[in-house]
């Protein structure tokens, strides 16, 4: 719970990362992020303001002029299986796409003043730490949400934990679903 949380993201993350070529998160050492933020304008400036190396940065967002325009001499992430130091991902990739690689870690960033940059705990933010798919990943059941406070009121930190843990149960029910789905459909097939 940070009170600005792009801040947070660049100061305790990026910019670590950026200088050292990792940061320390939790018990993890962390050399690579996969960052969902639901702003192209946002990550930009983060982009920008961090100096990062064009080469390390890459974007997933919805493919228009206007994002284009903005993303311009950036790349978009071409191979979900040749990830940069730096993936940014906005709402548009949150749903239907996988991502795999063998040390990236998910950071999820919610600004609630803006609900349009502000992520569900119920919907957006299952949907985007579970496209992650190398389970041969450390990282591969953890992510980091950086968040403010302002929707959710005078719940405590025990609250928030225990609806995290239920988010992140029904990410671990969702993958062991898929899992089976894909077993049965090989089945079928053969």
């Amino acid at each position: 719970k940070r009170a600005y949380p792009y801040n947070a993201l660049q100061d305790e993350v990026i910019r670590p990362m950026a200088k050292d070529g990792k940061v320390h998160l939790g018990d993890r050492d962390i050399t690579k992020v996969i960052v969902f933020i639901n702003s192209v304008d946002k990550i930009m400036q983060i982009v920008k303001e961090c100096k990062l190396d064009r080469d390390e940065v890459a974007l997933i967002c919805g493919d228009n002029s206007r994002n284009s325009y903005k993303i311009r001499n950036y790349n978009t992430l071409d191979d979900p299986y040749h990830l940069p130091k730096y993936t940014f991902v906005t709402s548009s990739g949150f749903q239907g796409i996988d991502l795999v690689d063998a040390e990236a870690m998910n950071v999820v960033v919610s600004n609630t003043g803006k609900s349009y940059q502000m992520v569900d705990l119920n919907t957006d933010l299952i949907q985007a730490t579970s496209r992650q798919r190398d389970k041969s990943n450390p990282n591969f059941n953890r992510f980091v949400y950086i968040y403010d406070q302002s929707p959710f009121g005078e719940k405590t930190e025990e609250d928030l934990i225990t609806e995290m843990d239920a988010v992140h149960q029904r990410i671990e029910d969702n993958c062991e679903t898929l899992k089976k789905m894909d077993k049965l459909s090989r089945e079928y097939t053969s």
